[in-house]
Formats: structure tokens, C-alpha cells, sequence
């Protein structure tokens, strides 16, 4: 009897597994450099949207990369070990507006790295920052938070389960970054590592992605009170391995959190508001995904209801993926919405905390 409960729950796993939708990438981004490019962010143009660009950085490589959207190469930068790499917009340093990068350099000082973009070419140039060092030896990984009164900060995660948030400020034409406060995801004596991250603006929420032990949420609204809560855990709906995180913004707070479940190559999707978990895809191809980024925009061409972005580490160059994102909508039942409109460089407008 044991037996025959064994061979049913086995074949239940194997159909499960077979019923998750796989979506085939319609754009590689490689180069004879790459190395392993493990995460990426998307720098849209303000109206010529296929003029858009995917940044991407290599910590093998020690490179950052920018390609443009028919996947060529456009700019190669030395880079000193870059970790996790995000973008906001409309930043004010030295009295303009720019778009900037940002990464966390995770040898030789452990630094925050910031570029502004070139509004046409979607190209880099560095800014020189007067800080020379984080208050954290081990960063890992950082994301950023453009809060609704306009400040940049960046979240820098790290190995020992710390957390620092630090505020970046423009100072003519370099800037500085000073140490806001700490956050601890280990509530016991377990270090519990972290390294992606994601700030969901509007909400004033990040997510932490803890690879061993699943995803934190820490509302960064409410001052020193702000306590991290563990939203999915190992294991949960098969998800394991916890690495890439970012937000599909949907209109009145709606939208998607989607997180890459590593050890079985495949992306969790789960309900902004409510974390219920709606599924799981993969992308063909994509093998032990780390990072992974995602958008709802129309950038014409192949890509005109969004886009969805991520890492592998097949055949060891860690090439960059990017496919449909209504091509992953039509995969799920119901149908996962889709929001062309959203404009990135809009004010933040906050959304009500959640009970």
C-alpha cells in the first residue's frame, strides 16, 4: 500500500511539473566578454521607447555591458567585482533630472557605484562619489527605493543576513551616500544570507531574497519599528533556492512579485497585494536563474505589451534572456494583466499600508 501511495505522489509531482508553461526567449544578450552577466536592469527612453537599452552586470567579467534592443553591444565599462545592479529615474543631482544606475561593489572597499544615463543613447558615464566605504564587509547584493518625496536610498544586502539602508545625495557633480539605519533577517542564531532585492515604491515595501530560507518583506515607511516578515518560505509551492526578485507594476497597487526559484529553474509569480502564490514558468533555456527583471511597457517592435529578463548560467557564459511578457500572461489561468501605460519616471504616488 506504502508503495502504491509512493508511485501516485510521485506522478503527481511529475504531472505538476509538467503543467508548468515553458516560454521560449526571443533575444539572447551575449558577448565575447561575458562571463557571467547575473543581473540586469532596463533603462527605458523617454519617448522612443525602442531606443530602450538592457544594462547588465558581470562580476566575473568585472564589466558592465549595455545593449540595445536588437541585442548589440554598445558599451563595455570595467567594473570592480558589480553585484546587483537597478535603475530609477528623474533623480535631481546637480540641479538636473537624470536617470541613474546604481550597483554595489562587492571587493576592494565595498562600494555603491553610481552612472546617470544618457537621455539618447541610453549609454553610462560614472559619477565620482566622496564616500569611499559602506559601514558592511560583505555587501552581496543592493536595489533601490525612490521615495515619494523624491530621495534616493539603496538597500545594500550582505552574506551575515544584515541589511543597510544608506540615502544618496547629489553633490554637484559627484555624490555621497550616508548610512541610514540596519535591518537583521536573523531572528535566531541562523545567519540567514541575502543578496537580491527589490523596493516596491509605491508600497514602500522591500523584498529580501534569502536563498536557503525564502523571501522577507520590511515595510520601509515605518521607521526603526520596521520589522522584516517572512512572506514564502523554503519549500513553498516547490519553490527553492531563492535568488532574483523584481515587481510587475499594475495599476491601484495590482500587479505581480516575481522571484527566481533556482534549484528547480523556474519563476515563482505571486499577487502584489495579497502574496498569494498564482504559478510558476520557465523560460527555455534559462538554467539556475539569478537575476531577473521585468516590464510593462510598450517598447514597439517584438516586445509591444512588456518584457520579461533573466539570467542563465547554461553553457557557463551567463547569457541574458529576454522574452514576452504577454507570452507568460496567456500562460496562466486566469491570464495575468497586462499594463502598457505605466510611466517610470512619474512622481511616486504612495500607496495605503497594508493591514
Amino acid at each position: 500500500m506504502k508503495k502504491i501511495i509512493l508511485l501516485l505522489l510521485t506522478f503527481a509531482v511529475i504531472n505538476a511539473q509538467q503543467k508548468i508553461p515553458k516560454i521560449g526567449p526571443r533575444l539572447n544578450l551575449k558577448n565575447k566578454y561575458t562571463k557571467d552577466q547575473d543581473d540586469v536592469c532596463i533603462w527605458e527612453h523617454p519617448s522612443l521607447k525602442l531606443l530602450s537599452t538592457f544594462i547588465v552586470s558581470d562580476k566575473k567579467a568585472q564589466k558592465i555591458f549595455v545593449y540595445d534592443f536588437q541585442g548589440k553591444i554598445l558599451q563595455t565599462i570595467p567594473a570592480i567585482a558589480p553585484g546587483n545592479i537597478d535603475i530609477r529615474y528623474n533623480i535631481s543631482l546637480a540641479g538636473s533630472l537624470v536617470d541613474v544606475v546604481v550597483y554595489n561593489q562587492r571587493a576592494k572597499g565595498n562600494r555603491i557605484v553610481m552612472y546617470t544615463v544618457d537621455p539618447n543613447k541610453g549609454t553610462l558615464s560614472k559619477k565620482r562619489a566622496d564616500t569611499n566605504k559602506l559601514f558592511i564587509s560583505d555587501s552581496f547584493g543592493s536595489c533601490l527605493y525612490k521615495s515619494p518625496d523624491g530621495k534616493l536610498y539603496s538597500f545594500i544586502t550582505s552574506k551575515k543576513g544584515i541589511i543597510q539602508q544608506y540615502e544618496l545625495i547629489g553633490k554637484g557633480a559627484k555624490f555621497d551616500y550616508k548610512r541610514v539605519r540596519t535591518f537583521n533577517i536573523n531572528t535566531d542564531k541562523i545567519i540567514r544570507s541575502c543578496e537580491s532585492c527589490v523596493v516596491d515604491d509605491e508600497a514602500g515595501i522591500l523584498y529580501v531574497s534569502s536563498k536557503k530560507f525564502g523571501i522577507y518583506a520590511i515595510d520601509v515607511r515605518t521607521g526603526s519599528k520596521a520589522k522584516p516578515t517572512l512572506i514564502v518560505k523554503q519549500f513553498d509551492n516547490n519553490l527553492r533556492g531563492f535568488e532574483g526578485i523584481d515587481i510587475y507594476y499594475d495599476s491601484l497597487g495590482n500587479g505581480y512579485i516575481l522571484l527566481s526559484s533556482q534549484d528547480n529553474s523556474s519563476i515563482g509569480v505571486l499577487d502584489r497585494k495579497t502574496y498569494k502564490f498564482l504559478g510558476k514558468f520557465k523560460i527555455m533555456g534559462a538554467r539556475k536563474t539569478d537575476g531577473i527583471a521585468v516590464s510593462g511597457t510598450n517598447f514597439g517592435g517584438q516586445f509591444t505589451r512588456g518584457l520579461f529578463v533573466c539570467h542563465t548560467d547554461a553553457k557557463g557564459k551567463g547569457t541574458i534572456l529576454v522574452s514576452q511578457w504577454a507570452q507568460i500572461s496567456s500562460a496562466f489561468k486566469p491570464v495575468l494583466r497586462i499594463n502598457t501605460r505605466r510611466d517610470p519616471r512619474a512622481p511616486v504616488k504612495p500607496l495605503q499600508k497594508k493591514n
